[in-house]
């Protein structure tokens, strides 16, 4: 099997439950408070390491309790954490996040996150080798993950982009990419072309296609996902669920579908894994939390064929 490396962030996230989101100036009562332990690359990590992949989670969180928690949590996850760095001068990442309705808002404060250099993340990528797998968010800095991108590209490495949150990516970020995996709304504000239908979604795949990514692997929700490469376009529906939180969804598919390709399976095949798997990950509350081991996976998905 191939090693996974994350390169992205760590955060603790402090999310409440309310029936309705406030507006401005406006109180209202939430309940279910909980600190879990998230971050994009955290979430990433966890996902494909409890999927039973070999995960090396490179980041920063500050020297307080809630960075204690989060490599504690990356750890208990099976993800191997001695390149976390503990920044004397950041506090960790914290991320505020109100869920209501199944769907969450969340605020973000970076913390050490944003003292995550190139240098670190290259020096991680010492112990790869040619076949493993690189997978990068944009929640840490931008020129952090584009030296990192270039580097595992040079050195043999698989690479995956996940660019969130959307931000304005010049072409070598694309060429960078071997897999570029943004949801509908990301895909949306880096090609201006949302992905309603099918004739949308493979005019927006092919348009990542053109700045360089080897194939474009876009989220779609409770729709499932679609795949644009070379071949054309083949969608992946999502098995029908009831969702309770959309936090960690994306993540989710994201880290099992990396961990289904690290083993060898074919990217339908991963795709298809990571549908199933962020569907189960949207029946359960929290981030870190709600992710599912090898196990819940494969009684899920024994229980979706007997539907």
């Amino acid at each position: 099997m191939s090693k996974i490396f994350v390169a992205g962030s760590l955060n603790m996230d402090l999310t409440i439950q309310t029936d309705r989101v406030p507006g401005s100036g406006e109180t209202v009562t939430g309940y279910g408070f909980i600190t879990n332990p998230g971050g994009k690359g955290a979430n990433q990590a966890a996902a494909a390491a409890r999927l039973g992949a070999e995960v090396e989670m490179v980041g920063s969180v500050g020297q307080d309790g809630f960075g204690r928690e989060l490599i504690a949590a990356l750890g208990a996850s099976g993800a191997h954490t001695g390149w976390i760095v503990r920044s004397p001068e950041l506090h960790t990442g914290v991320a505020m996040i109100i869920v209501s309705g199944g769907d969450n808002r969340i605020i973000l404060d970076a913390g050490a996150n944003g003292g995550v250099t190139g240098a670190q993340l290259c020096h991680a990528l010492c112990g790869a080798q040619a076949g493993d797998y690189l997978v990068a968010q944009l929640e840490i800095p931008l020129p952090a993950v584009l030296q990192a991108l270039k580097a595992a590209r040079a050195g043999g490495l698989h690479t995956v982009l996940n660019p969130a949150p959307a931000v304005e990516l010049t072409d070598e970020f694309f060429s960078a990419a071997e897999l570029f995996v943004p949801n509908e709304h990301e895909c949306a504000l880096l090609c201006g072309i949302m992905p309603e239908d099918e004739d949308s979604m493979l005019r927006a795949g092919r348009w990542f296609l053109e700045r360089g990514v080897g194939a474009a692997i876009i989220t779609l929700g409770s729709r499932g996902a679609a795949l644009i490469n070379e071949d054309g376009l083949w969608l992946c529906p999502s098995p029908k669920v009831t969702a309770v939180d959309s936090t960690a969804a994306g993540d989710c598919f994201i880290g099992a579908m990396v961990s289904a390709l690290a083993r060898g399976d074919t990217l339908q095949r991963a795709v298809w894994m990571g549908t199933r798997a962020g569907a189960l990950t949207v029946t359960r509350l929290g981030a870190q939390q709600s992710l599912p081991t090898q196990g819940e996976l494969k009684r899920f998905i024994e229980g979706e064929g007997r539907e």
